[in-house]
């Protein structure tokens, strides 16, 4: 479970994130429905970040049942890959994502109100097709090394990002910080902040400390808090992430265990940034 604690702001869960495994090939270490990982407000974050969040809309041809499982299945994959997504609301601004099912899978249309960007077709039954749509939007979006929508590419090199740098990490063991800074630095970057090696006037400030707790047949509490501070000192807020892991993933895996968690803190400690660094332009 990961809670935002955001100054006077509500925070929007845009997709549970149980298709980690569909959309990445791992196994999900976390074994629970929704694994570390972070929320975000597509507003906030994607007018600081220069990102248009994606509403996954109609997919005509199905029964309505398999409709909704397939909607939410491939915001959850979409997610899992930073691509801000939701089948539940339209965030403000958003691209849509629509699409028509087949004999064989589903044709999708990715289109910005009624200019098309982009369509993609993808087989197999309704998970594979999740899976495959979820990706070729993150391929869309430039997550997965593709360019972008021209016109998100050039707001989001139009208008200031923040800057930022993980000053400090506590961790109960020698080398359990540098992957959860390394992780946490790469996941921030994609969403556009500008991770620096060292503090400047500029830069929000970065911390986090893990607890583990005593192993309990044969699982232990991992509990990771991110603390976020303006370029004044202000204590802007907390992200706080919690999970009962495996004990011997824990201590033999750290390293994997660690880059999703850090990455998927990223966009909670972004949508902090962001609440104050729109505040101050």
């Amino acid at each position: 479970m990961i809670r935002a604690a955001v100054l006077a702001l509500a925070a929007l869960v845009l997709a549970s994130c149980g298709g980690l495994e569909e959309a990445t090939g791992m196994r999900d270490p976390f074994a629970t429905p929704q694994p570390f990982r972070g929320t975000g407000n597509p507003e906030i974050v994607g007018d600081v970040m220069g990102e248009r969040a994606v509403y996954v809309g109609a997919i005509t041809g199905l029964a309505p049942a398999d409709e909704a499982t397939l909607r939410k299945a491939i915001a959850t994959n979409a997610a899992a890959l930073d691509v801000l997504a939701s089948a539940d609301t339209v965030p403000a601004g958003s691209l849509t994502l629509s699409g028509a099912a087949t004999s064989g899978g589903a044709d999708f249309t990715l289109s910005d109100g009624g200019t098309a960007l982009g369509r993609f077709s993808v087989s197999g039954d309704l998970a594979l097709v999740a899976v495959g749509a979820a990706r070729a939007l993150a391929e869309a979006m430039g997550r997965l090394g593709s360019p972008p929508p021209q016109e998100a590419a050039e707001a989001a090199a139009a208008r200031p990002t923040p800057a930022a740098h993980v000053r400090e990490i506590k961790t109960p063991e020698k080398g359990q910080a540098e992957p959860l800074r390394r992780a946490v630095s790469e996941g921030l970057a994609r969403l556009g902040v500008r991770m620096k090696d060292a503090a400047a006037e500029d830069t929000y400030a970065i911390t986090g400390a893990l607890t583990l707790g005593p192993d309990q047949g044969g699982r232990m509490e991992v509990i990771i808090v991110w603390t976020v501070y303006a370029p004044d000192g202000r204590n802007l807020g907390m992200a706080t992430q919690e999970n009962a892991l495996p004990t011997l993933d824990v201590r033999r895996n750290w390293a994997e265990q660690a880059a999703l968690a850090g990455g998927a803190a990223a966009r909670s400690i972004a949508e902090i940034m962001a609440s104050d660094f729109g505040k101050a332009r």
